[in-house]
């Protein structure tokens, strides 16, 4: 079995543009679907990244280190890449008001097959 540990992080800064679009319906919340997506890749910075406290290792930042600094913002930067346009994260707003689930938020591949009734905010 492969050892496992919790990462911490801790003081995350970035900067982010919105690409963000919603249908209008006639009905309350007003807005059907709203989708989000990053207009470019945001680079965050990470003030501490250290290990759990469970951890032997604890208290140890891992930003220091450079290889695994380096290994940790690819890893970050890949996962952000998902939600670059035209690719984007879609919410269904009156299922997630009407509902107490979360699993409202659906992952869309391409932003090209909206339906046109959806309108930029």
């Amino acid at each position: 079995m492969i050892p496992s540990t919790t990462l911490l992080l801790n003081s995350v800064d970035m900067r982010i543009t919105l690409d963000v679009s919603a249908q209008v319906i006639s009905s309350f919340p007003f807005f059907g679907l709203l989708h989000f997506s990053f207009s470019e890749l945001p680079k965050p910075s990470f003030g501490e990244i250290s290990l759990s406290r469970d951890n032997g290792l604890q208290g140890i930042d891992l930003i220091s280190l450079p290889l695994i600094n380096t290994w940790i913002h690819k890893s970050i930067q890949d996962v952000l890449l998902a939600y670059v346009t035209p690719n984007f994260v879609s919410f269904d707003l009156p299922y997630w008001l009407a509902s107490e689930e979360t699993s409202c938020c659906k992952y869309m591949q391409d932003q090209r097959g909206i339906d046109p009734n959806l309108t930029q905010i």
